[in-house]
This record gives C-alpha cells, structure tokens and sequence, in this order.
C-alpha cells in the first residue's frame, strides 16, 4: 500500500526536459514516471517555463487497493519532473484532483483527494495545498472536518482562492487565503446565494468567478469580479445572457475573459467568449470559450465546439491554433493556459501519432 505514496521528491533525468522551443513550434510534454506517465497539465508560469499538473495512470481497470490515483507535479523545461511530495503518515490513499502554478512558478497549490485504505469504508476528504521546494506541501487552513480546495494563487503563490465546505448543514464558501492562512469569505452578488472562484489577480487584490442566485439549478450564473474594498459586482454588459462565467483575470485585475450564453446546457457548445477590461468595456470574441488570458490582457485562450483550441490576440482576432503553428498531424483540443507575454501555451490534444496527451507551444512571431 504504501508503495503508492510518494515519499520523497523525486526528480526525472535531466534527459526528458525539452528547453529549445522555437517560435511557431510544439512539443508533447514527456512521459512522468514510469507508473504514472501520463502528464495532465494544468497550469503555465508567467515565464512559460514551468509547468504543472497532475500525473496519470494509464491502468484504467485494476483490482488492486488502493488504485493508482493520480499525483501532482512540477515540469521545468530546464531540470525536468518535481513530483510533489505527499506525506505518507496519513494512514490514507491519496490522489491529486488539480494542481496549478502561481505565475513566478514557486508555488503549486490544488486539492488532494483522501480516501481510507479499506476499500469497504465509503469515507473520503478532499483537502486543498499549498507546495513550495522550501516548506513542501502544507495543507491550507480549513474548520475541523471540512473538504476544501485551492484553484488559483496570486503572482508569489502568497495569496490563494478556493473553497471551504465544513460537514451539513453549514453551507460552503469560497475564500480568500492570506499568506498567514487568515481566510476571507467572497460573498456571492446581491439577492445570490453562493460563488464558484476561478482566479485571482497577480497582486492577490481581484478575484473572479461566478455568482448563482437562489433557485437557480446549477444552470443559472452570473461572472462577476470582486475586490475587498468593493465588493462584489457582476462584469459588465453580461446582462442579457442567462449564464455567464469569469474564468481568468490579468495580472493587474483590469481584464476579465469568460464565456456566456443561454438556455439548457445543450446549448454550452454555442457559448461566446467575452474579454472586459476597465478601459475597453465588454468585447464578444466569438463562439468558443475563454480559459485564461496574458498578463496584459491582450491575448485570450480557450476552445471552440469540435474540441479545437483557440487563441485570440487584440491584432489578429480569434484564430484556430491548429492554423497557426506548424501543428502538421496534431489534434489541439483546448488550451488551458498562456504565458505571461502570450507566446507560450499549454493544453491537451493527440500526438500526431494518436496519443493524448499535454503539449506546450510557443506562438510564431507575426
């Protein structure tokens, strides 16, 4: 059992990093380890070139107890895999469900998933982290029996935003971490009941996500950005569309992207992506959907429909990156994020000979 965990950190050769990435170009990232090869990336530094996620068994079907879950790392394209060590006094099975990268890479936090390792006990806890190569993982404050998760950290990893559920009937909330672990609660806009975070500004001041009102479903949602002195507002112009959702935010929390539409959730393959920035008002960059934006906010990333990825930048509009770069023999599904100065990408697709997989790119020069 206990040859699940990881106990120690654990570095790759140097021989599966990849540091030449010419402009216009893409690389798969490399195999993890040997039990866990399959690399998810989920996360991109400012400087594009750390990465994180989690690793991937590709044994779907075992009998074995406990199964081989998934494990959080580290990708530098200089030094290769980091996994990121899980302590083993937990008298638990623990697998990774998500883990990203705060924007200068020393920070990854995300969400374990703590399973009893009797297979006959249905009890589990997800619990959300903070891991740096100097003070190892530390789980972030949370009350006594409470699940939480971390989705997002600010440009020094300092300030964290996910959410807390204590056990029924307290109702969850999404909080802000401060670097001493104090957590402040984001209320949801007027007359709603609840937030889903989805970011946070590099300074840690604005943070965005999406707001649902009472007796709304899962459906009914609003974007919405909030800062501590103001509170919380929805994103502006969104107001005729009956589902909006604030997924990422630039650096100096000026630009909000996000995607919109309405109707049944049949209708999300037909969502249009919007970018507002403080300046410019709202802007509808298509039918696709927006993941993340550049630190300036002039690049947009997402996909469309068919599974393609997408990228938008402010001089040549929404384009299919499969068109861009020299992709001969690649399916580019989505992207899950850009660089800071959007030249380098992150996301998943097939290998030009069929395997799924997470590869990063760098934009040609235009």
């Amino acid at each position: 059992m206990r040859a699940f965990f990881l106990s120690l950190l654990i570095a790759v050769p140097a021989v599966h990093a990849q540091t030449d990435l010419m402009p216009g170009s893409i690389e798969a990232l490399p195999p993890v380890t040997d039990t866990h090869p399959q690399a998810i990336a989920a996360g991109l530094s400012a400087t594009g070139d750390r990465v994180a996620g989690v690793a991937a068994s590709r044994q779907t079907l075992t009998l074995d107890w406990p199964p081989p879950g998934l494990r959080p790392f580290l990708w530098d394209a200089s030094t290769g895999y980091h996994m990121i060590e899980v302590p083993d006094s937990l008298g638990l099975f623990v697998s990774a469900a998500e883990a990203v990268i705060s924007p200068d890479g020393s920070t990854v936090v995300g969400v374990l998933d703590l399973t009893r390792p009797d297979p006959t006990v249905s009890a589990s806890q997800s619990r959300a982290f903070r891991w740096t190569e100097g003070e190892g993982l530390r789980w972030l404050p949370a009350p006594e029996g409470a699940r939480s998760r971390a989705v997002a950290a600010s440009g020094d990893g300092s300030v964290v935003v996910g959410r807390v559920s204590p056990p029924a009937p307290t109702p969850s909330r999404e909080v802000r971490w401060e670097a001493d672990g104090e957590m402040t609660t984001v209320p949801p806009l007027d007359g709603h009941e609840r937030t889903v975070l989805r970011d946070i500004s590099a300074d840690g001041v604005v943070v965005v996500g999406t707001s649902f009102p009472p007796d709304g479903g899962v459906l009914d949602r609003t974007a919405f950005w909030w800062t501590a002195d103001a509170g919380s507002h929805p994103i502006p112009g969104l107001g005729g569309y009956s589902h909006s959702e604030a997924t990422a935010v630039s650096a100096d929390g000026r630009v909000v992207v996000g995607y919109a539409f309405d109707g049944p959730l049949s209708n999300l393959p037909d969502a249009v992506a919007f970018r507002w920035s403080e300046d410019d008002g709202l802007t509808l960059l298509g039918t696709w959907t927006a993941r993340d934006v550049s630190a300036d906010g002039s690049t947009v990333v997402g996909s469309y429909r068919t599974a393609s990825a997408v990228v938008w930048t402010a001089e040549a509009g929404t384009r299919l990156l499969q068109d861009v770069l020299d992709a001969e023999g690649w399916w580019l599904m989505s992207i899950d994020a850009v660089s800071a100065d959007g030249t380098i990408l992150v996301g998943g697709g097939e290998a030009p000979d069929g395997t799924e997989i997470s590869w990063r790119a760098r934009m040609p020069v235009e």
